[in-house]
């Protein structure tokens, strides 16, 4: 496995986790039917790393116009905390447009559900290899 492979690999199991992470709204919050990803910062300037993203969740991801989305995140919440705006919806829909959008190549979310399961197991069964007793070797 080359370089390339093993970065690939890795942020595909990170993209996992977000599938992961994902179904568990949805368990917790029945009607959770996310639309679309938004993603802001460094990262969210890979196209590869995208459309990793949108493959293995099944839904697309936008990118937002401003590449500066933490702090803007926090002016917006500072703004609302002192007053400055009482309607945080409204204000953050106005701040923060939509920029480039990735939409999944893959087979979508049947496919995508898969990898996901198939991810999920292996977490399993490698952590019951990590947590059973381990014989005591001298």
């Amino acid at each position: 496995m080359c370089i390339r492979d093993s970065y690939r690999a890795l942020l595909e199991g990170v993209a996992l986790e977000y599938g992961i992470y994902l179904k568990i709204l949805g368990q917790i919050y029945k009607d959770f039917q996310p639309l679309e990803v938004r993603i802001t910062g460094g990262g969210g300037r890979s196209k590869v790393w995208n459309q990793i993203k949108a493959d293995i969740l099944g839904i697309p991801v936008v990118r937002i116009a401003r590449t500066e989305g933490a702090p803007m995140g926090s002016a917006l919440l500072a703004g609302f905390g002192v007053g400055l705006f009482n309607d945080l919806p409204r204000t953050a829909g106005k701040w923060i447009q939509a920029g480039e959008v990735t939409y999944p190549a893959k087979t979508g979310k049947t496919y995508s559900k898969e990898r996901i399961r198939k991810y999920s197991a292996a977490l399993r069964a490698v952590n019951l290899l990590y947590n059973e007793e381990k014989p005591d070797i001298q």
